[in-house]
């Protein structure tokens, strides 16, 4: 079956991954002992994970690109941590604004400097990292789950996800597009917050700091239809307060989250 689906969709479903700014590895590697597999800035066994499932992922610096290629079914910025400059910021606008689709991951201590186009598509990646268990502070394991396409699989085998040093997302109603609409994937428990020290070994909910159900996983849709050079009807966004879970260190070896 994967075979069919890969002839009969790997020429129209390209996925980039953006590089050049401290992203992910992707590229293969050699594994030769336990430690290797346990590498969490390599993102290589999930681009490899893609292939089967009839996707061709490549890699994409904007720094030597004129243009995003028109066969980007999808953009993926895994941990940015160098800033984008202006005109690749110009870019990836112009690319959503066509009806571009981008899968983002957020990661501690890294800002690469596009939180102006994550608000525009209604959504901030907050400061701090999440806790909610004293006894393992900054992992954050949830099954709250809204009913989306993203999650029901999720749902329905009663799975949860788990988010090692998650950043927490809120969903603004300011300054964001016309045509965007926001919706939560994912939160975190009711006793979660954002703790603004995330050096504190013994983590304190302290005043001023966002407590409750906080977003994890968001997903942001927005209206293209009439959009010049447009790529499809509805540009998306799906944001992630986590770059970890998709790092060789934890697929495949953690069935169930």
């Amino acid at each position: 079956t994967r075979a069919i689906v890969k002839l009969n969709t790997v020429g129209t479903q390209r996925i980039y991954f953006v590089v050049g700014h401290g992203e992910w590895t992707t590229g293969p590697r050699e594994v030769t002992s336990v430690e290797d597999l346990a590498n969490f800035t390599s993102a290589s066994r999930f681009k490899a994970s893609l292939v089967p499932e009839g996707y061709a992922p490549e890699d994409l610096n904007l720094a030597q690109s004129r243009d995003i290629p028109r066969d980007a079914s999808l953009l993926i910025i895994a941990a940015a941590q160098v800033k984008f400059s202006e005109r690749e910021v110009a870019l990836l606008e112009e690319y959503m604004a066509q009806g571009g689709r981008l899968l983002y991951f957020a990661e501690q201590g890294r800002d690469p400097g596009l939180d102006g186009l994550l608000a525009r598509h209604g959504v901030q990646v907050d400061n701090g990292v999440l806790t909610e268990d004293p006894r393992n502070p900054y992992v954050i394991v949830s099954s709250s789950y809204a009913d989306h396409e993203i999650s029901r699989p999720m749902i329905q085998k009663q799975l949860n996800l788990e988010l090692p040093t998650a950043r927490g997302l809120s969903m603004l109603k300011e300054g964001v597009e016309q045509g965007v609409t926001v919706v939560p994937i994912a939160t975190t428990s009711s006793y979660a917050w954002e703790e603004t020290n995330p050096a504190d070994e013994r983590p304190t909910l302290d005043s001023g700091e966002k407590s409750g159900a906080i977003p994890v996983v968001v997903a942001a849709v927005r209206e293209t239809r009439e959009a010049k050079n447009k790529r499809f009807d509805e540009g998306r966004l799906v944001v992630f307060g986590d770059a970890q879970i998709i790092t060789d260190g934890l697929i495949g070896h953690e069935p169930g989250r």
